[in-house]
């Protein structure tokens, strides 16, 4: 009888590891596309593979404002390393929040990517780049 509930046990673990890692594989895919997109300044691309509740909230022009000045002020990705990762599951899918420590042409940053895994299917949630070059002038 134990041992059966053990092995059950085991089963649920390794079947949500082997979860958890197909959906930060698709999550890494999803942002690599980006970054590709991104140097390419396919920045509708970028738009139109978000999901849903992205567009919800950012419309196409603001999408567009916001890559292309990101673009303008740090230039391409030339090198992105992942630093850091996290996996929630939950009924409406799986939220794969991916860190990266990234060169830009001009200057590094830091971006963190929210990646909504649902129905096999992956797409961009949120976005965020944190660099000096971005800061906004403050006056003294």
């Amino acid at each position: 009888m134990y041992k059966s509930v053990i092995v059950g046990i085991f089963l649920i673990f390794f079947s949500s590891c082997s979860g958890v890692a197909e959906s930060t594989e698709k999550a890494e895919l999803v942002v690599e596309r980006l970054h590709k997109d991104y140097n390419l300044e396919r920045f509708d691309r970028i738009y139109k593979t978000s999901a849903s509740d992205y567009k919800k909230v950012v419309k196409p022009e603001m999408n567009r404002r916001l890559f292309k000045t990101i673009r303008r002020k740090l230039g391409k990705v030339k090198e992105a390393k992942r630093v850091g990762w996290n996996v929630n599951a939950t009924t409406g899918g799986t939220f794969v929040t991916l860190n990266y420590e990234t060169e830009f042409e001009l200057d590094k940053g830091v971006e963190t990517f929210t990646i909504v895994v649902s129905d096999g299917k992956a797409a961009m949630l949120n976005f965020n780049v944190n660099s000096p070059a971005l800061m906004v002038e403050l006056d003294e």
